[in-house]
């Protein structure tokens, strides 16, 4: 009987640091890329100049409020028209190239991992497979959003749920759509609190990103995450071998016989 090994976050965490230094800067790159776009931090900093550069931003970020925030008064305060197509302009960015892009930021690092050094691979969500990756992660997206927009704790498990279809397009990217759902929902099952325990594990990394200005996320937290989440999707998917488990190793208490209570039992 082969032995199993479990891997908990501590242990990915500790075996990820020696495969952290080769390929270091486009690992940086790529994680500036992925922040950027597929993180939404492009929209994000272009929302905090706006702030900084308006009175609201020097005199009113103390009292914050939505209805007065200048991005999105200025969006409110387009015609209906172009507010509707300013909207469906966005929708179709996150579509038809941030998914795809999203991909394409999986292969690096599963090649990564797999000891390709040397690639970037940005191209490899729009290729030949483009259409089915675009249709495939579209079909996510919206059952994830679906289930948010009624109760946000069942919009996190689904989000958990479909979390390995990215990786999954990553590297069979002609598979079915109905397929790779169904392959991330047999993945992730028993293994939703897990990932968002190892999530949570991170959340030191997160709070130093912000203290520094976003510099300890740029050049260590997002490509050091990126990598981890790279390790568990390799670990989850048996390509690390099938006596390989993630998560800490199951604590068996003792079962005990009637006789041990009857001894136990007041005279």
């Amino acid at each position: 009987m082969e032995q199993i090994m479990y891997i908990d976050a501590l242990a990915l965490k500790y075996k990820i640091k020696f495969r952290h230094n080769p390929s270091y800067w486009n690992k940086v790159m790529i994680g500036i890329i992925y922040r950027m776009f597929v993180a939404g931090g492009l929209l994000s900093l272009a929302h905090r100049f706006e702030m900084v550069t308006t009175d609201f931003g020097r005199y009113g970020l103390l009292d914050y409020s939505f209805a007065q925030d200048p991005f999105y008064t200025r969006l409110t305060s387009l015609p209906i028209i172009a507010m509707i197509l300013v909207l469906l302009l966005l929708i179709a960015v996150k579509i038809f190239f941030i998914n795809p892009l999203n991909i394409s930021v999986r292969s690096f690092f599963l090649n990564n991992a797999a000891g390709d050094h040397y690639g970037l691979h940005l191209i490899d969500g729009f290729k030949s497979s483009y259409v089915n990756i675009v249709k495939t992660m579209f079909a996510r997206n919206i059952r994830i959003l679906s289930w948010s927009i009624l109760f946000i704790i069942p919009g996190i498990v689904k989000a958990y749920k479909y979390r390995m279809v990215p990786y999954i397009l990553a590297e069979n990217p002609d598979i079915d759509t109905h397929a790779a759902l169904k392959l991330s929902e047999d993945m992730m099952h028993g293994n939703k609190e897990k990932m968002f325990n190892y999530d949570l594990s991170f959340i030191g990394w997160y709070i130093g990103s912000l203290v520094t200005f976003g510099l300890v996320g740029i050049y260590y937290y997002t490509p050091y995450k990126l990598s981890c989440d790279t390790e568990v999707y390799r670990i989850i998917s048996g390509k690390l071998g099938s006596n390989i488990k993630f998560g800490r190793k199951p604590v068996i208490y003792p079962v005990m016989n009637q006789s041990y209570y009857n001894r136990r039992a007041p005279r």
